[in-house]
């Protein structure tokens, strides 16, 4: 279960974060960033980093809070298991930023924030004053890229519709495929996302939806002259050569289409 902070201790922390600093960042200790070593011992006991440069990423979770002075948000710097609370203020109130983005920030340790959550639970968790705030994306933050692939001969077309298998990105928590689907047919031509397979070393892989993520989904059906543009996203594969099989249908049936079949060589 998620945990939230109560509002009015978010909202005295707020003014916490910016007391006797001016609205600007304070002096840290060291300029060197903690380790992730150092991040991991912070979360377990946030006073003994006061004053320590920071570098996090994290995705905000609550409603963004922002006066004259700057913005307050809380975030989970745990992405996967939406642990690891950080209470974060920052010097720019015309930042924009929202329940949901995931963010870079470099900052300070300004304190330790301890309230209780909506259970009346005892929580505790390190405050911190930024000096820059960069909103990224969920595959940035949560997913990222270990290796891009742009595969040869990527386009198969029959009888005017067309798959275009752009890239592919592999990551430790999922595997993404980037489509282009094209009908220049003459009929209404329809391709599933849920029919795609990957085959690898004799294993089959099926799309893995991701709701956290926000891609561009592959639309279905697609009227003529009409192209899509998206993500199919897979569970994560070995960094290793794999076949690539979509199915795809038009109204005519006398078009008789085979799978769009891709060797992806890695």
């Amino acid at each position: 279960m998620k945990k939230f902070f109560a509002i009015t201790l978010f909202l005295a922390m707020c003014a916490m974060l910016f007391a006797g600093c001016g609205g600007t960042p304070a002096a840290s200790k060291s300029a060197v960033p903690l380790t992730q070593t150092e991040i991991d011992q912070m979360y377990t006991s946030p006073a003994d980093f006061k004053g320590r440069t920071v570098e996090l990423t994290g995705v905000i979770f609550a409603e963004v809070e922002r006066d004259a002075d700057g913005v307050y948000f809380q975030m989970f710097q745990d992405t996967v298991n939406s642990e690891r609370i950080t209470i974060v203020g920052y010097a720019d109130p015309t930042i924009e930023l929202t329940n949901g983005d995931y963010v870079k920030l470099t900052g300070v340790v300004k304190d330790v924030f301890e309230g209780e959550n909506a259970f009346g639970a005892k929580l505790s968790a390190p405050s911190i004053l930024a000096d820059s705030v960069e909103v990224s994306s969920y595959k940035d933050i949560a997913a990222p890229t270990l290796k891009e692939v742009v595969p040869s001969n990527n386009t198969i077309e029959q009888f005017g519709y067309s798959v275009t298998v752009n890239k592919i990105e592999l990551a430790k928590e999922e595997t993404r495929v980037y489509l282009t689907v094209k009908n220049n047919g003459s009929n209404k031509f329809s391709l599933y996302s849920f029919n795609t397979l990957i085959i690898q070393d004799g294993k089959q892989f099926e799309e893995q939806s991701n709701y956290d993520a926000g891609y561009p989904e592959v639309q279905t059906d697609l009227t003529k002259g009409v192209q899509t543009e998206g993500i199919i996203s897979f569970p994560p594969i070995n960094d290793g050569n794999f076949k690539l099989t979509l199915e795809g249908s038009s109204d005519n049936y006398e078009e008789t289409l085979k799978p769009f079949e891709f060797e992806i060589v890695m």
